[in-house]
């Protein structure tokens, strides 16, 4: 997801953000010199973030954004021929 919000953000022409993630070890790592167990995707990020201004990258609970989450658990259970 973190791609994908900094590919929109280049695509606005952004210059300064804050990036939402579900996953705390991962805004951890993001913001922090680690690079956890997915040390290429975070090192992507890291670099492509290094484009902006400013990327702030924060934690964000899924029940806080309830309807991404029913959006994406609802394509995990659809047949392939369907489409929201």
């Amino acid at each position: 997801m973190c791609r994908e919000s900094l590919a929109l953000a280049s695509d606005l022409m952004l210059q300064k953000f804050r990036m939402a993630c579900d996953n705390i070890t991962g805004v951890r790592n993001i913001e922090g010199k680690g690079f956890g167990s997915f040390g290429h995707v975070i090192q992507e990020i890291k670099t492509r973030g290094d484009r902006f201004t400013s990327v702030e990258s924060v934690y964000e609970g899924r029940m806080s954004n309830g309807d991404a989450h029913r959006i994406t658990r609802g394509f995990l259970h659809e047949a392939v021929d369907k489409h929201v």
